[in-house]
This record gives C-alpha cells, sequence and structure tokens, in this order.
C-alpha cells in the first residue's frame, strides 16, 4: 500500500475580471441575452439529435445531428460521449442551417452547413461542418484566424500558450481533420482558446476558414518532444521511439502540428511507446520503467473513477507522471444525478509537434466570421456576424511571461607545454539559473481566471514543473532535448529556489578529470513552466467533475550577475530508496523517501520528502530519526491573485502588447495607400493618471476640433473641448477626478477625421 502525506498548496482567490461580464447564456431551455435581446437564442436547439436542412448540396431535407450519425467514423465516437449540453459547459457561437432565425428558409440556400459551439468550463471552440461536393476530396484543412481590428491573445496556442504581455502578430490555429463527402456527413475541428481579459477593450473579428485538401500525399518532418519526427503518405515515425500517427489525427499542418486522442486508452499506447516500455510485460521493465506504466495505470483507472478531478491535485505525482510529453490536456466539468467516469473530449489531450512541410489545401470550401465574443461593440455592429454567446472566451491565463534569473562564469588557464610534466589545462562553466519570486517588484506569477466560466476562483489549485532544454539541427529541421526538470510542485515552491548547470575539465601530464556540477554539463537555452490547474465549478454538487488543466508557457531568462541564488534545485533528490544501509546524514527529496529494512542512522538525522514517506512493513524508525514533509526550499509563498485595479492598468498600458498589433483588412490598405493629409496626432499623459490629465494634439490645418471622454460601451461621460484650432502643436489639460477608476476612451474629432485612443484612470 501506498502511504503519501501530502501538501497541498491552495491558493488565494482571484478577483474576477467583471467589468467585462454580461451573464448571457445561449441554454435553449433558458436563453438570457440582456444586452441585445433579439440575439438571444430562441431559434436553434443544438442539442436535438435530428436537424431541419436547406442546402443546395444536401439533398435530405433533414439529416442526424453530429452527435448521432453511426456511420460517420468522423464523429461516432460522440455516441458514447454525448458532450453537447448546456449543463456541460456548452454554448452556442454561430450557426446556418439555410434557415432565418424566424424559422424561413433562406432564398439561397447555403452551400455548407455548420455549427459553433464552446465550452466555457473547458475554453474549447468545437466547429462542426457538413455539406457534399462532387470533386474527390479526403481532407479538411479547418483554420481560425483574426479577419478585422485589434488582434488578442485568445488564439495563442497557435505556437506556444503565452502570457498576455507576449504576444506573435496574425496568430492562426489550423486543425487537419478527414473530410468524408458523403451527403450530410459532418466534419469538425476543436481549438483551444486562450483567455484574454482585455478582450472587451477593443474591436475584432474572428474568421474559421475551411479549405479542402486534394492530396493524397502528405510530407511532414519536424519534431515530437525531441525527437525527429517523419509522416509520409499516410503513415510515420519516429526515429527513437516508433511513435507512429495517421493524418488523421493531426490538429495542424505547415509549421504547427498537433496529435489528439479520442479515447486515454490510446493516448496510454502512446506514451508508453515514447517511454521505451511498449510490448514488454513488467518483467522485462526496469524498476524506473515499470513505475512509469504504474503510473499511467494509475492515471487511466483515475479517469474512471467518479471521485477523480474532484480530490484535486493530491493526485499530481501520477498525474505529472503520466502527462510527461503533454503540452495541453483539459478534462472534466461535467455534472450529472450520478458518479461518472471522466469521458476524454477529442481535442482535450495532444502532443506537441513542430513539423515543416507543404499540404496541399487549395480548394476553399467556405467562410464563417463573427465578432470576437465579448470584443467591444460587437452588440452594435452588424447583427449577424454576432456571436450568440457574446461573453469573453477562455478560461485561463498568466498575466505576464514567467522570468528567471541567471548569472554564470567561465574561464581557462593554460600551464606548461604539453606533453611535459609542468602541463596543465583547466577550463570551467558554471551557470545557476533562479525563479524568484519577484521581478522588478512584481510577482512573477499573476494569473486571471475568466468570471464567465462559472469557475470558483477561491478553490483554485495550481502546481508547477521547470523544464530545461536545448535546440538541435539536422537539416533543416531543429528539435529540442531535456536536459533536467522538476517535478510537479505548488507553484509557490518553485519561488526561490536554483538549478546549477556547469562542468569543471582538467588535463594534465597525468590524464584528465572531468567534474560536472548539479543537473547537466549542458547549459539550457529554453526553458518552461508547465501547469496543473485544477478548478471547481460554483455550482459544483458531490457529483460534479473538477476541471483539470495542463498548461505549457515559455519562460524568458533575465541576466542578474549579482542576484542572490536560494537553495539549489539539483542539490535534492527526485526520489529516495533506504535499505541495507547506514545514513550517516540527513536527506531531502522532492518526491517520496522509502524506509526498508536493515537501515542504521547516526544521531540526528532528519528526512525531508516533497510528497510524502513510505514506510515498508516490518520497518521500525527509530526515535532520535526526525520525519518530515513538505517541499524542500525556502519562502513557499502563494502566487499573486490578479485585481481588477491590476488587469484595467496592464489592459490599458504598453505592457498589453497585443494592443499594439491592430491590423487592416485589404479595404483598408487601398484607402491608406492614396495620399491623405495627417491632421492630428494625439496623446494623453500621465496614462494611466488618478486624476488630471494632458491631451496633447496636433493640428496640420486649422479648423474645428473637439475631445470627448467615453466609457467601456461607448456613452459619452464628458467633453474636454470644443472650439478653433490653428496648425501646431496644442495642450489641455482636464480634472477626471469625478470618473469611476477604469478604462476610457478619448475622441478626438476634426472637420475631416475622427481619432480614438484608451485612457486609464486608477485610485
Amino acid at each position: 500500500m501506498r502511504i503519501i502525506f501530502s501538501f497541498i498548496l491552495t491558493l488565494v482567490s482571484t478577483i474576477g475580471y467583471t467589468q467585462c461580464l454580461k451573464g448571457i447564456t445561449t441554454n435553449p431551455s433558458a436563453p438570457l441575452n440582456l444586452e441585445k435581446p433579439s440575439k438571444a437564442n430562441t431559434f436553434f436547439d443544438w442539442r436535438e439529435l435530428i436537424y431541419d436542412i436547406n442546402s443546395q448540396y444536401i439533398l435530405a431535407p433533414q439529416i442526424d445531428a453530429p452527435f448521432n450519425q453511426t456511420d460517420n467514423s468522423l464523429v461516432n465516437h460522440f455516441l458514447d460521449n454525448q458532450d453537447r449540453f448546456p449543463e456541460d459547459g456548452w454554448e452556442l457561437i454561430k450557426y446556418d442551417m439555410g434557415y432565418t432565425e424566424a424559422g424561413v428558409p433562406k432564398t439561397t440556400p447555403v452551400g455548407f452547413i455548420y455549427v459553433i459551439l464552446y465550452n466555457k468550463y473547458t475554453g474549447i471552440l468545437r466547429t462542426f461542418f457538413a455539406g457534399d461536393r462532387p470533386e474527390a476530396f479526403n481532407g479538411a484543412q479547418i483554420q481560425i484566424n483574426f479577419n478585422d481590428g485589434t488582434q488578442s491573445s485568445a488564439l495563442s496556442n497557435a505556437s506556444k500558450r503565452f502570457a498576455l504581455d507576449h504576444f506573435e502578430q496574425d496568430p492562426k490555429i489550423t486543425v487537419v481533420s478527414q473530410y468524408n463527402n458523403n451527403n450530410g456527413k459532418w466534419f469538425y475541428a476543436d481549438f483551444n482558446i486562450s483567455y484574454d481579459p482585455c478582450t472587451c477593450f477593443y474591436e475584432s473579428k474572428m474568421l474559421v476558414s475551411v479549405y479542402l485538401i486534394n492530396s493524397s500525399v502528405i510530407t511532414l518532418s519536424g519534431s515530437l518532444t525531441g525527437n525527429i519526427t517523419n509522416i509520409s503518405n499516410g503513415s510515420g515515425t519516429v526515429s527513437e521511439n516508433s511513435f507512429s500517427f495517421d493524418p488523421k489525427n493531426l490538429l495542424a499542418a505547415g509549421k504547427k502540428a498537433k496529435k489528439s486522442y479520442k479515447d486515454i486508452g490510446k493516448f496510454k499506447t502512446d506514451q508508453e511507446k515514447a517511454l521505451g516500455i511498449a510490448n514488454k510485460t513488467d518483467a522485462q521493465l526496469q524498476p524506473a520503467e515499470l513505475a512509469k506504466r504504474q503510473d499511467l495505470n494509475m492515471f487511466q483507472e483515475a479517469l474512471k473513477s467518479s471521485s477523480f478531478l474532484k480530490t484535486g491535485l493530491k493526485a499530481a505525482p501520477y498525474i505529472g507522471a503520466a502527462i510527461t510529453l503533454v503540452d495541453y490536456f483539459v478534462a472534466g466539468g461535467k455534472k450529472s444525478s450520478s458518479p461518472q467516469e471522466v469521458k476524454i473530449s477529442p481535442m482535450a489531450i495532444n502532443a506537441n509537434v513542430t513539423l515543416s512541410g507543404t499540404l496541399q489545401a487549395n480548394y476553399l470550401y467556405g467562410d464563417v466570421t463573427f465578432y470576437t465574443p465579448g470584443s467591444l461593440n460587437a452588440q452594435n455592429k452588424n447583427a449577424a456576424d454576432y456571436a450568440y454567446y457574446n461573453e469573453v472566451l477562455g478560461v485561463f491565463n498568466l498575466l505576464r511571461t514567467p522570468k528567471m534569473h541567471f548569472t554564470g562564469q567561465s574561464s581557462w588557464n593554460t600551464q606548461g607545454t604539453p606533453g611535459q610534466e609542468n602541463y596543465r589545462y583547466e577550463s570551467y562553466e558554471r551557470f545557476k539559473f533562479q525563479m524568484p519570486e519577484f521581478i522588478d517588484g512584481r510577482k512573477n506569477f499573476q494569473y486571471v481566471l475568466n468570471p464567465a466560466s462559472n469557475l470558483n476562483a477561491e478553490s483554485i489549485e495550481i502546481f508547477g514543473k521547470l523544464i530545461f532544454s536545448n535546440s538541435a539541427g539536422n537539416g533543416d529541421t531543429t528539435y529540442r532535448y531535456v536536459i533536467s526538470e522538476t517535478d510537479f510542485l505548488p507553484i509557490g515552491a518553485l519561488s526561490n529556489f536554483s538549478n546549477e548547470f556547469g562542468s569543471h575539465y582538467v588535463a594534465d601530464y597525468y590524464g584528465t578529470s572531468y567534474e560536472m556540477f548539479g543537473c547537466s554539463d549542458q547549459i539550457p537555452s529554453i526553458a518552461e513552466l508547465k501547469l496543473m490547474v485544477n478548478l471547481r465549478r460554483n455550482d459544483a454538487d458531490a457529483n460534479t467533475q473538477n476541471v483539470l488543466f495542463v498548461l505549457t508557457y515559455p519562460i524568458e531568462f533575465v541576466h542578474n550577475p549579482t542576484f542572490t541564488f536560494g537553495p539549489e534545485y539539483c542539490s535534492f533528490e527526485k526520489d529516495i530508496v533506504l535499505q541495507n544501509t547506514t545514513v550517516t546524514q540527513s536527506m531531502a527529496a522532492w518526491n517520496t523517501i522509502t524506509l526498508g529494512p536493515n537501515v542504521t542512522f547516526s544521531p540526528g538525522i532528519t528526512l525531508k520528502a516533497g510528497n510524502g514517506l513510505k514506510v515498508l512493513p516490518n520497518v521500525t524508525i527509530p526515535p532520535n530519526v526526525v520525519l518530515k514533509t513538505g517541499y524542500p526550499v525556502a519562502g513557499i509563498s502563494n502566487p499573486s491573485a490578479t485585481s481588477l485595479a491590476d488587469i484595467q492598468v496592464f489592459c490599458g498600458g504598453n505592457l498589453y502588447s497585443s494592443s499594439t498589433r491592430s491590423f487592416r483588412t485589404k479595404s483598408d490598405e487601398v484607402v491608406e495607400s492614396e495620399p491623405a493629409a495627417e491632421t492630428s496626432a494625439l496623446n494623453a499623459f500621465p496614462n494611466p493618471t488618478t486624476g488630471f490629465v494632458t491631451f496633447q494634439y496636433y493640428m496640420s490645418q486649422s479648423g474645428n476640433v473637439r475631445i470627448d471622454l467615453m466609457d467601456i460601451i461607448g456613452q459619452p461621460v464628458g467633453i474636454v473641448m470644443d472650439t478653433f484650432s490653428e496648425v501646431g502643436m496644442h495642450e489641455v489639460s482636464y480634472d477626471a477626478n469625478h470618473l469611476k477608476p477604469g478604462v476610457y476612451f478619448y475622441t478626438l474629432e476634426t472637420e475631416i477625421s475622427r481619432e480614438v485612443k484608451r485612457l486609464v484612470i486608477i485610485r
């Protein structure tokens, strides 16, 4: 029996960013939309198993819903996992069945039909498409990106999941699916959406594009968790581990791809392949390999248990081992009248594969556009592109990129003559890396939780794992190999400790000697923080599953040669087994210390284990041995909960890099390519402000000018000025002390132009 004494750190509550919350639900049984009552979902019940269709390509007037097509292998895994109900978090984003919202057939039937759903507990956007084309296609490439306005971090999972202060322009998430061109058969794609609380400050629009693939050969190469991967003509292998997969399981093509699993059994099988323990009996495995298999077995059995995800991260030891190769995972959130097994959504587990190559997808099947849910002024725009569930999407994110200090030194010295007795060559490399609690006076770890997710901020638990790696090249292929990694620990335990890397090499007349410091003699160039986040629904009862996320974030290295480093991770062992030995000094382990027979202890010995102590039967512990549980680091503390004021300042400031990444549509580019008279340059300072603010503007020609203040929903709150101005730079002061803290917009309007910028007021 395994005895575990766990230390679980429950985090302080996050103040939900309620300023953007609207209280919308599209539940067909009780729809509610006070923001835009005409778009409350009284039109379409996606829960039905038969849909009425008006399409020129789908001949039948009715087809089975994607959850009910028994003869469609692409969706028939939904038959025993009816993951579609509002009580499990599903909401409606947009749909088209060839009928108006009044139920009247459209005069021009649609070319293809679609249903786009979103799960507020898991952050998954699920897109279903069906139709029929006479051409022979064998695949579909489904892509989501921003179509207009200001890009947000909602699609940060297009590459790596980035914190809100880091942004890659023009993010696109691409999913490759099989395509069934039989009449009315569904195919689909899932997209993992990141939470961006700044979404409601800016206008933006999303585009989902579907391209049909008419190439029977997909040739891609890249890396899967450090191993060379080749995929060609429908099958593939990994050079080291024989990790095989099929194109229908690829979630992306081109430069980014992922693999998903429709059930936990397939996930376990591939994990065993990647770990090199597949097709072996337990007797053929080394102890460490057998332990990994047992962890995978525990994980699989835990998912079948009704208590899984209700025990919180006390399950961290075996969950952490089971998801070694996974960059993203989400499960849970369902509610029922009785205990239930956790069913894995198709895109809920995936392993990262960075690929290069070409995938033919040159036939545009169709586009779907909608205003980014929760974005500014969406309710005032074209009603046809209004998302029925107009709440900010996503569940969890980090406010700032985690940072890690490093310092190091390299030196070498040569004496004497090679081959002579006086010869000596010595080289020395030593580097230390530390994730401190504070960077520049701010908490290094700040998270945001979407209040629209209906998940309880008070009960959140977060574990973290640090991964150090390097990159290597092989022709055009670049892959990573892991140098060192910690175990999953309460996130506060990762602060104020350091990892040490380096080596000491000596060559002289008598030979050579080599000493390795810390975890490795390789100096890492890449660091990542992998998080396990466990959340409980606000309406949870005894049969409600918690929600478990696994998210991976890059870490930024910050050089600081004067930083004082804390306890070193590499000075602690991961697991310690004591039997048939004499212990002469105190020991500490991140995981478990096992006490077996025939062990003697010197006086004053302390044994400390992070995850627990295991005492074998018939073993007696001397009274002079001190046993402790907990994590062998100093200064365990909670991560910082992000307040409403912090988010407001962040979204209105320069740290929110997405705010500077707005881009134009093609029609805008045509207009701006023509000569135009630049009328003004508009700024406000200080911004953020606590009260008084100065507006500065430049006039390239004389004329009437007006500056107005508006609140977050576009309602006027004040007139700064309304007068005639000459050519040149001007300033005007304004007392904003009467306004509540928050984000506002100030507009400068002249006779020929209008300019809008944001102003943040804090107290």
